[in-house]
């Protein structure tokens, strides 16, 4: 991967979260291994990261509500 690509998925990935974008698009853009790493927890695969985004349960039973529901105006 070079920069240009690098460039490329950051710009696609920030544009996608702003504009709240289908879950399934953002998931598209993650394999499913990912591993999103927060202070307060890690989510292990696609699944988690589909919670995180649009809400519902995370593998470890906890419910998330979805950050695509708390934050809604990101200019």
């Amino acid at each position: 991967m070079d920069m240009n690509a690098v460039n490329e998925f950051v710009a696609a990935w920030y544009l996608a979260l702003d504009n709240h974008a289908p879950t399934e698009e953002l998931a598209s853009l993650v394999t499913d291994d990912v591993q999103m790493i927060f202070p307060e927890a890690t989510l292990p695969g696609v699944n988690d990261f589909k919670a995180w985004y649009s809400g519902g349960t995370y593998s470890n039973g906890t419910q998330a509500p979805g950050v695509i529901n708390i934050f809604f105006d990101e200019n």
